[in-house]
């Protein structure tokens, strides 16, 4: 069972949403890069959770991805290439643990994102080392038109919003 934050301070669990799921695919991925268990499941073990996350989450670093090797599951035989994958993989990890389930990545940009994880957090570099914010932008939902970072931990791909639909003007009653 996964428990995420928003769960551990209500008395009973909430009915699952997306936001929920987000934060367990997250805990599994970095299960995946660092060879460890860190899924509760019970309460008692929320502290230990808390704690495992408290360790691995300081070497996912945009900007530092030296920092991966440090987690890595030892049995995994990466080179300079896989180091980067499984860096940007770890980002995207980061981004479905954020604190705030309104922040956290919808779903189908999570698959995107792993469909290419060296891109997106490419992207994300390039658009903040070229005028942006250092990738730390408001969290709103991709599909009103504005975008995330995956670095800033609330990731979907920068999108644009579509031109807005005219409307037609009021229509004239004439009394009769």
């Amino acid at each position: 069972m996964c428990r995420v934050p928003e769960q551990s301070t209500s008395a009973g669990s909430p009915p699952p949403t997306w936001a929920y799921d987000v934060y367990c695919f997250g805990k599994v991925l970095l299960e995946l890069v660092t060879g460890k268990f860190g899924i509760s499941a019970s309460k008692s073990d929320d502290a230990a959770t808390n704690e495992w996350l408290g360790r691995i989450l300081p070497y996912v670093n945009i900007n530092e991805k030296e920092l991966i090797t440090k987690i890595i599951d030892p049995s995994l035989i990466v080179d300079e290439d896989h180091l980067e994958e499984v860096w940007a993989v770890s980002i995207v990890a980061m981004s479905c643990l954020n604190p705030k389930p309104s922040k956290r990545p919808p779903v189908k940009y999570i698959l995107k994102a792993l469909e290419n994880p060296l891109k997106v957090v490419r992207e994300d570099n390039n658009n903040s080392s070229s005028g942006g914010c250092g990738g730390v932008q408001p969290h709103r939902h991709a599909d009103r038109g504005t975008s995330r970072s995956w670095a800033a931990g609330g990731v979907v791909p920068q999108t644009s919003r579509p031109p807005p639909r005219p409307q037609a003007p009021p229509r004239r009653t004439t009394a009769g």
